[in-house]
């Protein structure tokens, strides 16, 4: 799956358990800006690949260090924000339904 840079993700998991990385404990890792925050939305600054093949995403604004070296959140905590377009009878719908019921006279 492709998150370019400026993809908005949504974290589904804020566990602090480090994800298939079975050298690492949660004392590796530091978090300057703080910890993920399940059900916030972050912006992908890039995505690298990890040793096992898997891939992680460096958000914006959001850094993360083990043992000193900037590492990635493992993509498994997010998912994908898709854009979606609203089409011209959803759109009359939801207009319509905003306005209410019509009073009759």
């Amino acid at each position: 799956m492709s998150y370019p840079p400026g993809t908005k993700v949504i974290c589904i998991d804020a566990t602090p358990i480090p994800i298939l990385a079975p050298a690492f404990t949660g004392l590796d890792f530091t978090f300057p800006r703080g910890f993920l925050s399940e059900g916030t939305t972050y912006c992908v600054e890039r995505a690298t690949e990890n040793a096992d093949g898997s891939f992680g995403l460096h958000l914006t604004g959001l850094p993360i260090y083990c043992r000193n070296r900037e590492a990635n959140w493992h993509h498994l905590r997010f998912r994908k924000i898709e854009a979606r377009t609203i089409t011209h009878q959803e759109e009359t719908a939801s207009l319509n339904q905003s306005r209410g019921p019509k009073a009759f006279t």
